[in-house]
């Protein structure tokens, strides 16, 4: 039987780390017959290894606005090479964290397009996705949002989020699968919980593998991690970076540099001050209104009997605006700031000291070929003489030959 495996998440478990092992081990994967494709689609800040954006990328035209029939084109392409992927291979694997939430609301059609197209490919659809406990996933998402993003979540404060936005991650689990069992039915949904103590060998990808019945071979490589893959805002580096944000015309290198600064500044700032945006109470209180979601998805996709979450809360403090170390973590940001913005213009120094010794030296290579070229031309009207004497001999062969005579 043709399977295809749709990893949609959700975000912020642990995506980027398998999504890179998977482009990594691609090669490796075909001999098992497993085949995780890259698309040859190009989305901006995109990275080629979520290859089912095709699934809800967004593409914009030149005038900036949104083109829907790009995007359309882009999906039956993606459908199309997934169907020829199936020539080749039994199982076919795609991942892409963002269909978890594009999937409920502007791509809300993709689970009757994966049903139609899997009928006319004759495949099966199966969905995977791992579940974070809710209090964990939208603090996280939220990190995120104000780490990464150009879009109006990047500025809110913790609990404007709370309030107006955080629903938008989809936290009501339930109800999400039950959108997508009604088109590819229960049985094609495999839940898993996202907790290092629940995954095969305590690694992400070792259960992946055994989730797609590949199972795990000594033969895969588990690429070197990037420091700071992906990593989360700690202490007050998330509000320094909220608070930039809010700086009118932030462009996508700005917002650039500023996460990098950020990021810089994450790991003293979390030493510093070690703390959470809820409180064990809060965290406790915002889990308990999907109690009843989270019972349903353990009765009806993991039937296991146990809870679908640890019930151990963090015990680090809730964050406050007036904590005392926030004025140093400006000082440090700022700090860290300059210093970049410093290297690079020692680079930028460098570079152009570096090219005015290029352009010296390549002066000085044109004033010598000049000189050959003098040399080479006295040598050419040498020459010229030298020809035009050879051909007045000619003319004459008789007279030349008796003034030979006459001097010998």
């Amino acid at each position: 039987m043709k399977t295809l495996y749709l990893h949609i998440g959700t975000p912020k478990t642990g995506t980027t780390s398998l999504q890179n092992f998977c482009y990594s081990n691609r090669e490796i994967f075909e001999k098992f017959g497993y085949c995780y494709p890259i698309l040859p689609f190009k989305y901006f800040g995109k990275r080629l290894d979520r290859n089912a954006l095709f699934l809800n990328g967004v593409v914009y035209n030149e005038k900036g606005k949104r083109d829907l029939e790009e995007e359309e084109r882009r999906m039956q392409a993606g459908f199309d090479m997934v169907r020829e992927a199936f020539e080749r291979f039994d199982n076919v694997f795609l991942s892409d964290e963002a269909v978890w939430m594009t999937g409920f609301r502007r791509k809300s059609d993709v689970w009757k397009r994966l049903r139609e197209e899997s009928e006319k490919g004759g495949y099966t659809v199966k969905i995977v996705v791992y579940l974070r406990r809710q209090d964990e996933f939208v603090e996280s998402w939220w990190n995120q949002r104000v780490k990464i993003d150009i879009i109006k979540y990047n500025t809110m404060k913790w609990e404007e989020f709370l309030a107006e936005a955080a629903e938008d991650s989809m936290p009501d689990y339930y109800s999400c699968l039950s959108i997508i069992a009604g088109e590819l039915g229960k049985e094609n949904i495999i839940v898993r919980r996202f907790a290092r103590s629940e995954f095969e060998e305590g690694s992400i990808q070792h259960d992946f593998m055994n989730v797609i019945g590949l199972g795990w071979s000594e033969e895969f490589v588990l690429p070197e991690e990037k420091e700071n893959l992906n990593a989360r805002l700690k202490g007050n580096a998330i509000e320094v970076k909220r608070v930039i944000n809010t700086i009118p015309e932030l462009g996508w290198a700005d917002n650039h540099f500023f996460r990098s600064v950020a990021l810089m500044d994450t790991k003293v700032a979390g030493e510093q001050y070690p703390s959470t945006m809820f409180s064990e109470e809060e965290a406790r209180a915002y889990v308990q209104r999907f109690e009843e979601s989270n019972r349903k998805v353990v009765e009806e996709y993991i039937k296991d009997g146990r809870p679908l979450f640890s019930d151990k809360y963090s015990d680090l403090p809730k964050w406050e605006p007036d904590n005392p170390y926030l004025y140093e973590d400006v000082i440090r940001f700022m700090a860290i700031s300059d210093r970049k913005l410093l290297n690079r213009v020692t680079a930028l120094e460098n570079g152009n000291r570096k090219k005015a010794k290029e352009i010296r030296e390549l002066r000085g290579q044109i004033t010598e070929l000049k000189k050959q070229i003098q040399k080479l031309e006295a040598k050419t009207d040498k020459l010229d003489e030298q020809h035009k004497q050879l051909k007045e001999k000619l003319k004459h062969p008789f007279k030349t030959v008796a003034r030979k005579v006459t001097k010998q």
